[in-house]
């Protein structure tokens, strides 16, 4: 749920709390380690109204008491809901922390407790009252078909606080990074033998299984908080790989690294609070390093760059063509949907889907897109710009040359008047009357998720309507690879049209509740993970929680088998 974060004036008005000196009096490390812990407890998911009681009572009668006090008298008056503690204001609020750490780096910090926390939580509030009244919010309007959408000034706030609700899935993040890693041990041999001696290990499943391994560590012992901080001489290994990504000292690299969105995070998530000891600035990012990071790691400390000079045609390549399509989609998709009376078929012509799968008498028609959004778009473009991103990502390009939907529709208008080659269903009795087409965007990035990609794509469904002999062409889906890879036993044991409708059924409940209800908050809790995710499918799952899991990890271990992961 999308809620409006606290600030100073909600909770204390124009009174000033607080001196300059006291707000500057404690050390930056300090106020790191603080909020790193917020950070996690707000990302774990932990009750924020539990998490300021318990916070009130350790700082103390007086001030815990006037604390509690205030936000049950904001809480009571605000006309929104309120976020105590908003993740993407403290990740904001982290990188001002760092600058100030950086141009005073020796304040070693040890423990932070009492007045120091209250002063840390006073300065955030502020941080937030002045971030909040720079920027422009808008409101939700009717459009005449009886639909909402966000004004154009809504999006482009909206977008930059999206990922923030975003679900991060550390499996599948460490399952990413060791199928990308054994790509680049076929096409760069050399280079995969020079990153693996970089962080001093002899395969590439260390390197993944040991941050899933770290991960697990801290979510299965941290349920009380503060968040214990890891202690570097516990590992030999782990050293090696956490010093690579502690966050460097000096303060031009921060600078250069906060001029790039939240890359600081994704390339140094660890922060030394003393010699051996470490914190994690944001878990978010922490699963984003476990991932999607390892690509651009592998680029820059491999000898890669020597041999493909670009970025750009390495990410386009190597990143999205060999390893995203061959070791991560085709298998995954063709390991899961397998069934003996189905036909699947992967094409990597252009003229073709990525995925062609005829189940009876229904067809889904998949496009694979591994795209990035740019920092760039996230923080400074208009909702035409926004809208024109994704447009040419997921409808036609620059040129005019079909995308995503376009593609797909493309293919449509194809098959309807010569069947595909390889599954002349026409010759086998099926007449184009009797069948059901999907067309379906599967995606790796999350913020195409971003409500506006939905909408782009069924605009340009609607508007594309033509003339052919099937059934039905079924509305677009568009769902990430992610929610695929953990939905692995529900696509497994069902029908594809049976979990389909879930989607199906989510949206039509989305759209029906924007109809009744046009308040703000409403529309933005609605239009969260749900809309691209199938919410649904708990009812598709077997009863038996232990066969689901069976089946599941069972799926993940044939995929690893496949990659060659050690059975050890």
């Amino acid at each position: 749920m999308v809620r409006l974060p606290l600030t100073y004036k909600m909770l204390l008005g124009n009174t000033e709390a607080l001196t300059s000196e006291q707000l500057n009096s404690v050390a930056p490390s300090k106020s790191i380690l603080f909020l790193s812990t917020l950070s996690y407890q707000v990302f774990k998911g932990i009750d924020q109204e539990i998490l300021l009681k318990d916070l009130c009572a350790s700082w103390g009668d007086e001030i815990g008491t006037l604390i509690s006090s205030a936000y049950s008298h904001a809480k009571k008056h605000s006309e929104h809901e309120i976020e105590i503690f908003s993740e993407w204001m403290i990740t904001e609020f982290i990188k001002i922390m760092l600058v100030d750490w950086a141009e005073n780096p020796q304040d070693e910090s040890k423990n932070i407790g009492g007045l120091d926390e209250v002063i840390v939580f006073i300065k955030y509030l502020k941080f937030v009252q002045k971030y909040i009244e720079s920027g422009v919010h808008g409101k939700v309007i009717l459009n005449e078909d009886g639909s909402f959408n966000f004004n154009r000034t809504s999006y482009p706030s909206y977008i930059k606080q999206f990922e923030f609700g975003q679900p991060v899935g550390v499996i599948y993040q460490s399952v990413y990074a060791y199928a990308f890693l054994q790509s680049m041990a076929d096409a760069f041999p050399k280079c995969y033998a020079n990153y693996l001696h970089h962080y001093n290990v002899d395969s590439s499943w260390l390197i993944a299984n040991f941050f899933n391994a770290t991960a697990k560590l801290f979510y299965d012992h941290s349920d009380g908080y503060p968040l214990p901080v890891f202690h570097l001489s516990n590992n030999s290994i782990a050293e090696k790989v956490f010093r690579e990504k502690l966050v460097p000292p000096e303060k031009s690299t921060i600078q250069k690294l906060l001029s790039r969105r939240y890359l600081i995070f994704k390339k140094h998530p660890f922060f030394q609070l003393s010699d051996d000891r470490i914190c994690i600035l944001s878990w978010r990012y922490l699963m984003d390093a476990i991932g999607n990071s390892v690509p651009y790691d592998f680029y820059e400390k491999s000898g890669v760059s020597k041999e493909v000079s670009r970025w750009v045609h390495f990410k386009s390549h190597y990143v999205s063509d060999k390893f995203a399509e061959n070791y991560l989609f085709k298998p995954i998709i063709n390991q899961t949907l397998h069934k003996n009376h189905r036909v699947i078929l992967f094409d990597s012509k252009p003229s073709r889907p990525d995925c062609y799968i005829r189940d009876n008498k229904r067809i889904y028609i998949i496009e694979f897109k591994d795209l990035s959004v740019s920092d760039s778009l996230v923080e400074n473009s208009t909702y035409d710009e926004i809208t024109q991103y994704f447009k040419h990502r997921l409808v036609e390009n620059e040129k005019g040359k079909a995308r995503g939907i376009g593609q797909i529709l493309k293919y449509i208008k194809e098959i309807n008047s010569n069947p595909y080659i390889q599954d002349d269903f026409v010759t086998k009795g099926i007449n184009l009357s009797k069948i059901e087409v999907y067309p379906v965007i599967v995606y790796t990035n999350s913020m195409f998720a971003f409500p506006l990609v939905a909408d782009i794509v069924n605009e340009f469904f609607d508007a594309s309507s033509f003339d052919t002999n099937f059934k039905e062409i079924k509305r677009p889906i568009t769902m990430s690879m992610q929610v695929f890879f953990d939905h692995m036993d529900v696509f497994h044991l069902n029908a594809l049209h049976k979990v389909f409708s879930c989607y199906y059924r989510s949206s039509a409940k989305i759209r029906k509740a924007n109809r009744k209800n046009n308040d703000m908050d409403s529309f933005m809790s609605r239009q969260i993970y749900k809309h691209h995710s199938l919410e649904q499918t708990n009812a598709l799952r077997s009863k038996s929680l232990k066969r689901n899991y069976h089946i599941q990890r069972s799926m993940i271990g044939q995929y690893l088998d496949f990659l060659g992961a050690p059975k050890n």
